[in-house]
């Protein structure tokens, strides 16, 4: 998978969290700043260590796990999200 993947599931992302109106704004903070250090590092000219794809990854598989109950559609992407950056990342 490709990083124009990520891009797009990025972009779906959140797409699907600015239709919510059910997600308080402490988690809706939380994953904005999660796709902004994405996106941060997606930009980055060097490669990141695999410490920070590890902790990235870590911090998304912990919002799937946060949202999996009330927000399916929400943790669909974010498992997409999940999916093609660890793709993107190795």
């Amino acid at each position: 998978m490709n990083e124009q993947k990520l891009h797009d599931h990025l972009r779906e992302l959140e797409e699907e969290l600015a239709r919510l109106d059910s997600v308080d704004d402490t988690s809706r903070e939380l994953l904005e700043r999660l796709m902004e250090d994405i996106r941060a590092t997606l930009a980055q000219s060097e490669q990141p260590t695999p410490e920070h794809h590890t902790s990235l990854r870590e911090r998304i598989s912990g919002a799937v796990a946060e949202f999996e109950d009330a927000h399916p559609t929400l943790t669909a992407n974010l498992g997409r999200v999940l999916d093609a950056f660890g793709h993107f990342a190795h």
